[in-house]
């Protein structure tokens, strides 16, 4: 089943190359995306909270200067109007402790930063696919 609107996406992470990359992936796969960045959680719990966006979905790097990704989780499930969104956890660590916690704080999904953008595409391929047959 394709969407008939687009599926609008969070980003939040503060690496450049990690943001460029997951932007070229999603331009691989055959869905219309509309893709909002933040570099950091300050400022995308800023644009929720102005209602500068209203994402389906938000994709969260955990390691991050500042507020880092827990304490994103956290205060976007603490808040009503954003809870009901679905958190991808989207890091570099594959730590079945991260996995765990973070969905335990109300993560949907954790997908580990795959080493090649062929696999990043694949991975969010096989995701928004299975949303979509949801």
């Amino acid at each position: 089943m394709i969407p008939d609107k687009p599926i609008v996406l969070l980003l939040i992470d503060d690496d450049e190359d990690d943001r460029d990359f997951f932007k070229i992936a999603l331009a691989d796969i055959n869905l219309e995306f509309e893709c909002e960045v933040a570099k950091g959680a300050k400022e995308a719990l800023d644009m929720l909270e102005k209602n500068e966006i209203k994402p389906d979905f938000i994709f969260l790097d955990l390691n991050m200067p500042g507020i880092n990704g827990r304490v994103c989780l956290k205060r976007l499930k603490e808040n009503p109007a954003t809870e009901p969104i679905p958190v991808i956890i989207f890091s570099t660590s594959s730590e079945l402790a991260d996995i765990k916690e973070t969905k335990a704080m109300g993560a949907m999904s954790f997908m580990t930063k795959p080493p090649s953008l062929a696999q990043l595409s694949i991975n969010l391929y096989n995701f928004f696919i299975q949303q979509l047959q949801n």
